[in-house]
């Protein structure tokens, strides 16, 4: 048996630079694994969750432990750790280069007019600038800074272009105000007028392409 820290974790030259993850792959598996490995296809694969470090479950203790804020956290919305491998984490056989497609929100964002239209829009730019066409997952998060009703970070939208080599394509994110609300013990969702935010596209822990917004006007409690 070799511990995923061990085969990914290791920065010598015994660890391994990449892992190909295929989860459930199904029938058609062993031909979509092919492509892969030979080159017909470039992978675009994201984590789905976040990948602990050896050591986590003993970290966290007992199993039926349900707050997701105690000790270190827990799932990628609220763990304050370092994890192995972050969710929506991954690799590919080609360079992109992200770049907003039209001015973002920055300083300040009036929740009075988040809700009136109905979210927010995002355009981000894809360029290939490597040597392969490929897929990309765009993901957008929002790093969340005041209230410990907030998630440490959340996922807000995603979309998945092809890009062609040394071609550039435009995809919009649309918003719900609902996923920068914050949610009190008592179950309700607001939109905490201060809250300070970190958009950003990249994965739940690193991202390259940001800015940076705080919520303003009257807080609004949002309908279940």
């Amino acid at each position: 048996m070799v511990l995923i820290d061990e085969l990914i974790g290791n920065t010598t030259s015994s660890g391994a630079p990449a892992v190909v993850s295929f989860f459930y792959p199904g029938q058609q598996g062993g031909d979509a694994i092919m492509d892969v490995l030979f080159g017909k296809v470039a992978p675009a694969g994201r984590l789905p969750y976040t990948w602990y470090r050896a050591g986590f479950v003993a970290e966290r203790g007992k199993p039926n432990d349900q707050d997701l804020r105690s000790k270190a956290g827990i799932t990628y919305r609220y763990y304050r750790g370092t994890p192995l491998l972050p969710f929506g984490f991954g690799l590919g056989t080609s360079t992109i280069k992200l770049a907003w497609g039209a001015p973002p929100p920055q300083g300040s964002l009036s929740i009075a007019q988040l809700l009136a239209q109905g979210g927010v829009s995002m355009d981000v730019e894809v360029t290939n600038t490597g040597q392969r066409a490929t897929e990309h997952a765009v993901l957008l998060f929002a790093t969340f800074s005041g209230s410990s009703d907030c998630p440490r970070v959340t996922l807000l939208a995603f979309s998945r272009v092809h890009v062609a080599v040394a071609a550039s394509t435009t995809t919009t994110l649309r918003v719900d105000p609902r996923e920068l609300a914050c949610v009190n013990d008592a179950g309700t969702a607001q939109l905490l007028s201060g809250t300070r935010l970190r958009l950003g596209c990249g994965d739940a822990a690193t991202q390259t392409l940001t800015t940076d917004v705080q919520l303003t006007g009257a807080t609004a409690e949002l309908p279940p």
